[in-house]
């Protein structure tokens, strides 16, 4: 199995951009799955051609969310992916609004009807297998620990902007054969709520962690920590690839915990996952 990022907030070498925002090429059993598709159609589509990745090659298309830092893409790859099916939550559709000192639009950039038009739109909230070897988490039913929330998140429901539930948010699941691989897009709903819902829906090791986990900016206290590091300590300390919105502060606490399984996964980076290694 084959993981290349496409974009992140930082670069991995000269000839990539980077932007904040994630995407993700999986590739598994000679299919092809596109993971989000960053912020802006020039940022991702120069990665793309630095890559020399052929889009029209892509079997689906999943997005983690609705937010345009992760969909901006969209209408640059559209032509390129022929009616694949798209994979996302329902809630993904939502109006999304970011409130600082104004009202800001962080919703998807493209509407529905134009995805329909162009993709096979799938909407579900149950766990899916996309291809052989990939699966999406679903919807992460169970929150008993911090979701990976910001404040002022808000999402337009029944007419209401109310505070954001991030019900859309999903992860993707690698079947690297004896291990599992957790592949985030950024973990909105709390990256110790997706890794227990995986290890009861899978029941197997979780051998790395990739992605955006929101680390960077919910704010972790001094307790959340201590409990992601007994997860993850629990889990087998699995390899961990930070990306996008797990910040500066994950990488430190996270590194200190486990020293050598910490690693970042920038624009351009390539990982090869096996499952003995991750």
């Amino acid at each position: 199995m084959k993981l290349t990022c496409i974009v992140d907030n930082y670069v991995e070498e000269v000839g990539f951009w980077g932007e904040w925002g994630l995407s993700f090429l999986v590739e598994s059993q000679g299919r092809q799955v596109l993971f989000d598709t960053a912020q802006t159609p020039e940022v991702f589509m120069h990665n793309v051609k630095a890559l020399g990745l052929d889009l029209s090659g892509v079997d689906a298309l999943v997005l983690s969310h609705g937010h345009f830092d992760h969909t901006g893409g969209l209408a640059a790859a559209l032509p390129k992916l022929r009616r694949v099916p798209l994979y996302l939550h329902p809630a993904a559709f939502r109006p999304r609004k970011h409130l600082t000192s104004k009202l800001e639009d962080i919703g998807m950039p493209i509407s529905r009807e134009a995805l329909e038009a162009a993709l096979d739109v799938r909407p579900e909230e149950k766990a899916v297998e996309v291809v052989p070897g990939v699966w999406t988490t679903g919807y992460i039913a169970e929150r008993t620990y911090p979701d990976g929330g910001s404040k002022g998140l808000l999402a337009e429901v029944d007419g209401q902007l109310v505070p954001d539930d991030y019900a859309d948010d999903l992860s993707l699941v690698l079947d690297t054969g004896e291990s599992l691989v957790l592949l985030c897009g950024c973990c909105h709903a709390g990256l110790l709520n997706t890794i227990a819902q995986v290890r009861r829906d899978f029941g197997r090791p979780i051998s790395s962690i990739i992605g955006g986990t929101h680390l960077g900016m919910s704010n972790p206290s001094a307790e959340y920590w201590r409990q992601i590091i007994a997860m993850l300590s629990d889990i087998g300390s699995p390899q961990l690839y930070l990306s996008h919105c797990s910040g500066f502060e994950a990488s430190l606490v996270l590194a200190q915990a486990f020293p050598g399984k910490v690693h970042g996964c920038s624009s351009g980076r390539v990982l090869r996952l096996s499952a003995a290694a991750g």
